[in-house]
């Protein structure tokens, strides 16, 4: 009988054994699948929320990292201070560097935050987390590998890292927001966008001006195409000359054929023309010359200008009368510029207004 009890509660062990452990395991694999997941997408402890959504410390730092130039610029060009080991956390004059960027993140995540929330309301982006911002960065990025592979054409990067990927949907987002504000809450009257166009007409709307100009080119560049300081020195003393003659009434053809004359094959005279269909090549060629051009009226003569390894005088023969681009050649503009105005000051009162709880001890362990 004995043995018959004791071979009973052997059984009765198996049981528990072979029935509960494998549950139990399950229930842990469970929970430590759930807990992997957790540490996986979560992004870490929270560092602060706005009206409760959440601001993870990988989202944090991940924003963070593009500020770090800004930040470390801002220091070279206030303290003159160079790159060390221990740059982030010393104190020049009473300001940290590493306190500084992490307050410029506060300030820059608690708009961005601002902004989801209102994305968030309108139907733009359903999941504002930062884990639905990883999954939306590992989806991109298996898009674009497939277009590579399959030889489609992409835009931007092949891959993207997270804090390009971050600004840019952000970005995306937002002018898909200023869309639809701009036909809803935001909408602007006729009267606004007229307002609008005459306030900033003069800066925003003007046409470029047609300016029929002339010019006395010294140029200082070797046989091979590169500036010489030899050739500098002549064509500089050259062009102080020239300039006086110019003030003297001399036209301009006549002082250049004048100094040919002598062989002095390094300059040249020039009718030119400055238009709208000139203006993008002109500003990037010779932006210095450009402004003074615009500057000047008509009959005036500039200044020595040196630009492009070259001296240049030059004198406005005509010059257009100011026109301006009609209300609708710019309508479109006007009314997103109007927009942008608009959203910008709506998102911040919300900034202003908005509830910001920060977690002390996860924003002190950021370094």
């Amino acid at each position: 009988m004995k043995q018959s009890k004791r071979i009973n509660r052997i059984f009765k062990k198996k049981i528990f054994f072979a029935v509960l452990l494998p549950l139990l395991a399950t229930v842990l694999l469970s929970a430590s699948l759930i807990v992997s997941h957790s540490s996986k997408y979560s992004g870490g402890a929270t560092v602060f929320t706005v009206n409760g959504e959440p601001v993870s410390k990988d989202e944090f730092m991940n924003v963070m990292s593009g500020l770090r130039a800004n930040v470390f610029s801002y220091f070279v060009q206030k303290y003159g201070v160079t790159d060390s080991a221990k740059f982030w956390a010393t104190s020049f004059q009473g300001e940290i560097p590493i306190e500084v960027l992490k307050q410029k993140t506060l300030d820059k995540m608690k708009r961005i935050k601002t902004e989801q929330i209102v994305m968030k309301s309108n139907g733009i982006a359903s999941d504002i987390s930062y884990s639905g911002f990883l999954d939306k960065l590992k989806a991109e990025n298996e898009r674009r590998k497939k277009a590579v592979e399959n030889k489609q054409a992409i835009y931007g990067p092949q891959q993207f890292d997270a804090t390009g990927y971050y600004e840019v949907l952000h970005g995306n987002r937002m002018e898909e927001l200023k869309n639809k504000l701009a036909d809803k809450e935001l909408l602007s009257s006729d009267e606004e966008i007229k307002n609008a166009y005459d306030e900033n007409k003069e800066t925003m709307y003007k046409k470029i001006d047609s300016i029929k100009y002339e010019k006395i080119v010294l140029s200082y560049l070797d046989e091979k195409g590169n500036p010489s300081p030899d050739k500098k020195k002549i064509a500089a003393s050259m062009a102080t000359r020239i300039k006086e003659d110019t003030n003297k009434g001399l036209k301009f053809e006549d002082i250049v054929n004048a100094y040919k004359k002598q062989d002095k094959s390094d300059i040249e005279y020039k009718g030119m023309a400055f238009n709208e269909s000139t203006y993008k090549t002109d500003v990037r060629t010779y932006p210095q010359l450009t402004t003074t051009l615009n500057e000047l009226k008509n009959g005036q003569i500039s200044d020595v200008i040196e630009e492009s390894a070259s001296f240049n005088i030059v004198r406005v023969l005509e010059k257009s009368i100011p026109s301006y681009k009609t209300l609708d050649e710019v309508r479109e503009q006007v009314k997103k510029e109007l927009t942008d105005k608009k959203v910008d000051e709506f998102i911040n009162k919300l900034v202003h207004g908005s509830k910001l709880i920060v977690d002390n001890k996860a924003y002190n362990s950021i370094s």
